[in-house]
């Protein structure tokens, strides 16, 4: 319950300024910053086997926080009205199956291994991941807010 306290407070906070901060921003630079702040965060967290690796825990939340809202932001100013339900329908199930295959990894590392091995594999997905996010030429020559 606490960690759920934690992560509602957290992404609650970066919701009511997300907006604000896109302003400062482009959605490139936001998308990229928090994916590889989070794995960061994250692989961090793997390392601090004390009470403070909850503070690296909330970075992450925080930035989800932000993110979300900015994710939705971004498709409804450029999908078609008449394609975005299925457009997020889409993005709704390509989220839940890679959390799928994602998830069952983390569980068995965690199970087999340490609950640290686990976060640290998730952070290790997320840097992984920001690289390539922010090396595709597709999404480079989209996004120029």
């Amino acid at each position: 319950g606490f960690f759920l306290v934690l992560q509602l407070l957290s992404e609650g906070i970066s919701k009511l300024y997300a907006h604000k901060i896109k302003k400062l921003f482009s959605y490139k630079a936001l998308f990229f910053s928090c994916i590889f702040i989070s794995g960061l965060s994250i692989i961090s967290l793997s390392y601090i086997k004390n009470f403070y690796g909850i503070i690296f825990l909330m970075i992450t939340f925080f930035l989800y926080g932000i993110t979300e809202p900015l994710i939705f932001g971004y498709i409804h100013h450029r999908i078609n009205l008449t394609y975005r339900a299925t457009v997020e329908s889409f993005m709704t199930f390509a989220l839940r199956f890679v959390s799928i295959i994602v998830g069952l990894t983390f569980g068995y590392l965690s199970t087999s291994y340490s609950i640290y091995i686990g976060f640290l594999f998730l952070g290790i997905i997320m840097v992984s991941y920001s690289a390539y996010f922010i090396s595709t030429k597709a999404f480079n020559e989209r996004v120029s807010d």
